[in-house]
C-alpha cells in the first residue's frame, strides 16, 4: 500500500504538467492567432506590389524608392518658354511639400533633389510607418524600390596598394 500511495503524487504532477502545457500551447495559439488578424488587418489597406517593402522594412532594413510625383509633366522642349519656369516651380513645390510630410519620419534624401527638372525623388524609406505615409500621400503617382539591398549613399571602400606590394613576373 505505501508503493501506491508514492505513485500517486508522481501521477498527479505528471497529469498537472500536461494540462499546463496544453493550456500554454493553447494560450499561445489564441495569441498568435491575434497576432496575424491584427497584421491582415493592417496591411488591407498596402497595395500587393508594396508588401517586400513593408517586410523589409519591418525587419529593420531601409528601402530606397524611386518617387514619380503626382504633378502634370511634359517635356520642356515642347513647352512655351514661359511655362517652363512654370513646371519647374510646381515640381518643386510638390517635391517639397512631399520632403515636408516625411521629415517627421526620419525620411532622408540622399542627393539634393533641389535642382531636378523631372518630377521625380529618390528616398530612403527608414521605417514601416514611412512607408505607409508614403503609400498613402497625394503627392505620390507611384513609386518602385530603387536598388533592392544597397543603399543609395553607400561609400565603397577604396583600394590602396601597401607600401611593400610588388609585381611578381617580368
Amino acid at each position: 500500500m505505501a508503493k501506491n500511495s508514492r505513485q500517486k503524487p508522481i501521477f498527479l504532477l505528471a497529469g498537472l504538467t500536461v494540462a499546463i502545457i496544453i493550456i500554454t500551447l493553447l494560450a499561445y495559439k489564441v495569441v498568435m492567432r491575434e497576432d496575424e488578424t491584427k497584421d491582415s488587418s493592417q496591411n488591407e489597406d498596402i497595395p500587393a506590389k508594396y508588401e517586400p517593402l513593408l517586410a523589409q522594412v519591418r525587419r529593420g532594413f531601409p528601402v530606397n524608392v524611386t518617387i514619380e510625383l503626382n504633378v502634370e509633366y511634359h517635356t520642356e522642349g515642347l513647352l512655351p518658354e514661359s511655362e517652363v519656369q512654370l513646371q519647374r516651380d510646381r515640381i518643386q513645390l510638390v517635391r517639397e511639400k512631399l520632403l515636408e510630410e516625411l521629415a517627421p519620419y526620419g525620411v532622408k534624401a540622399p542627393s539634393d533633389p533641389s535642382f531636378w527638372v523631372v518630377p521625380f525623388v529618390f528616398l530612403q524609406i527608414p521605417n514601416e510607418s514611412a512607408l505607409r505615409k508614403l503609400i498613402e500621400s497625394p503627392y505620390v503617382l507611384q513609386f518602385d524600390e530603387t536598388s533592392p539591398g544597397i543603399p543609395l549613399d553607400v561609400n565603397l571602400p577604396t583600394f590602396t596598394p601597401s607600401p611593400t606590394f610588388t609585381f611578381i613576373g617580368r
